[in-house]
């Protein structure tokens, strides 16, 4: 009975726990119409948004966060 205790203890204790931040994952599946399907990147201090049109253009706007 104790070897299966410990057994089933090691296998709950190995079990990665489940990531809080997964939920939030932003995935685009499709292109977007324009710009205001655009995702937006940076750093902090360069920003930028890209958006794919559906003719494959894949678009950017660059700017720099303090301007």
């Amino acid at each position: 009975m104790v070897p299966i205790a410990i057994a089933v203890l090691a296998l709950v204790m190995s079990a990665a726990p489940p990531d809080p931040l997964a939920a939030s994952d932003v995935a685009w599946t499709s292109p977007s119409r324009d710009e205001h399907g655009s995702m937006p990147i940076g750093n902090g201090d360069l920003a930028a948004n890209v958006w794919m049109t559906a003719d494959g253009t894949l678009w950017m706007f660059l700017a720099k966060s303090d301007a």
